[in-house]
């Protein structure tokens, strides 16, 4: 038991316990950050918003990646910029933020700041869909379905019909937007 003892085994613990304390409380606080930058936006204080999720959004975090997305692209508390948008708002999909993927495939689709691509839009809905995004399933499925840039695509549009369970509710759009 001198081991446990040993001057040397309690700094190894001390060192353990500082490195694992930091570890926690930069994850509590980067919550913390994005949870303040919600609360703050909603509240329409956009400045504070912004210094909230500044910091995580340029260390890689994409929820703060996607919320400086949304404020670069509606201009709260800056100028809008929708190419600014765009990049926070392709960094976070790229980082598999499904609701940042649906936002890119929606660029691609207008060709707002990047050129028109509907096989670009396609792909990033794809992943938005992936990630469980009902909104990016049904942009998927209004392009398949009217054939938008791509081949119309019946097959896909029951695929995704049945992906989300619910091919009325699929149906009901689809044949809406027709008329």
């Amino acid at each position: 038991m001198k081991f446990c003892r040993s001057t040397g085994f309690r700094n190894r613990l001390r060192i353990l316990f500082l490195v694992l304390s930091t570890v926690l409380w930069a994850g509590a606080s980067a919550s913390a950050d994005v949870a303040t930058g919600k609360a703050a936006f909603e509240a329409g204080d956009y400045g504070k918003a912004l210094n909230a999720f500044l910091p995580d959004a340029q260390s890689g975090k994409p929820e703060a990646q996607y919320w400086m997305g949304r404020i670069y692209e509606g201009g709260f508390g800056v100028p809008e910029d929708a190419r600014t948008a765009f990049e926070w708002f392709e960094k976070a999909g790229e980082l598999g933020h499904a609701d940042a993927q649906r936002i890119v495939g929606a660029f691609y689709a207008a060709g707002k700041v990047v050129g028109k691509s509907p096989s670009m839009a396609v792909k990033w809905y794809a992943r938005a869909v992936e990630g469980g995004n009902a909104k990016a399933m049904r942009n998927l499925g209004y392009i398949y379905y009217f054939g938008e840039g791509v081949r119309r695509d019946a097959a896909n549009l029951s695929q995704l019909s049945h992906f989300s369970g619910s091919r009325k509710v699929a149906q009901v759009h689809f044949t809406s937007r027709a008329t």
